[in-house]
């Protein structure tokens, strides 16, 4: 299912069936019989899709596309599990402790957060320490005070992830591009 929403007015205004370039058409046909334009539309958020991407691209000639926290944050993630099952190999100490990493902070509960504070402490380089350190720093990028500051932040992330010598990290940054401060799948 696919739901379109007006995030101002707080309220679904289409829902569909199907993932796909087709759903984006058959919202603007809907759309224009309510008396409703495409030129309109001036932001969609969404999921990584390339077919819904092409639906928004072919439908919306107006529409930025805005990737929701949840996808870009999703990828971030696998990068630090990627990180996490290479470096497992050779450092029994992260054996079981996927969700150490992957979980926020404030959802770890008070055994994990002492493991986690046991691998910190271990006076180990480990690059799964480094992944997460720069997954956390991405989070936080989304507590800025305006989209100036946003920008700033995510360009400072985004240096710091291009010459972090993490391949997997390295593999998220090309999703985003700086100069344009766009996403790409």
């Amino acid at each position: 299912m696919s739901l379109f929403l007006d995030i101002e007015e707080k309220r679904t205004i289409f829902v569909t069936e199907g993932k796909d370039q087709k759903v984006v058409s058959k919202f603007v046909d809907d759309l224009i019989a309510h008396n409703g334009s495409a030129e309109q539309i001036t932001q969609v958020s969404c999921d990584m899709s390339p077919a819904f991407l092409k639906g928004v691209t072919d439908n919306l000639p107006n529409a930025d596309v805005v990737f929701d926290r949840f996808h870009v944050t999703k990828i971030v993630n696998e990068a630090v599990d990627k990180v996490r099952k290479a470096e497992v190999v050779n450092n029994p100490i992260l054996k079981n402790t996927k969700y150490l990493f992957l979980k926020n902070q404030d959802n770890l509960t008070k055994l994990q957060q002492e493991h986690l504070n046991e691998i910190r402490l271990s006076g180990l380089n480990l690059k799964t320490m480094r992944a997460l350190n720069i997954r956390e720093t991405f989070q936080q990028i989304y507590q800025a005070k305006s989209p100036m500051f946003f920008k700033k932040l995510l360009n400072k992330w985004y240096f710091w992830a291009t010459h972090c010598r993490i391949q997997p990290i390295k593999e998220v940054r090309c999703l985003y591009h700086s100069t344009t401060l766009e996403w790409y799948c």
